[in-house]
């Protein structure tokens, strides 16, 4: 897996269970 990749990933999953300010309207996921 390219390094970038795996940075998307992990920003991705932060983002999860981190971010939910960025999303607080979107609760699909």
């Amino acid at each position: 897996i390219p390094s970038y990749v795996a940075d998307l990933v992990q920003v991705a999953a932060w983002l999860d269970d981190h971010g939910q300010s960025y999303h607080q309207t979107d609760t699909s996921s």
